[in-house]
């Protein structure tokens, strides 16, 4: 039972195709955190320029392992985030 006041349905606003998530599929790697940054940072990146925006995670996962701060045993989202913030991130648009 849903709580009053909230519909029983809801459909998610996606003017940009953010919800198509084929672009993050990790296939083996431990770079998850850079898939789930690179998705928050489309979101934000689409929503600011009015179109679907993709970063390119195989060069912030090269980057990660290329500057230290990627590991095997396991990743955190401030990782991602340090190399964005001292070497960019690579991103092109959709059309």
């Amino acid at each position: 039972m849903n709580q009053p006041g909230l519909p029983d349905e809801y459909t998610v606003p996606d003017p940009y195709g953010l919800l198509d998530t084929s672009n993050h599929i990790q296939r083996g790697e431990n770079n998850c955190t850079s898939h789930s940054f690179a998705l928050m940072m489309e979101f934000q990146l689409s929503n600011l320029f009015k179109q679907r925006i993709l970063i390119d995670v195989d060069d912030l996962w090269g980057k990660q392992k290329k500057f230290g701060t990627a590991t095997r045993e396991v990743d955190y989202i401030h990782r991602p985030w340090e190399i964005y913030i001292r070497h960019g991130l690579k991103y092109k648009t959709k059309t």
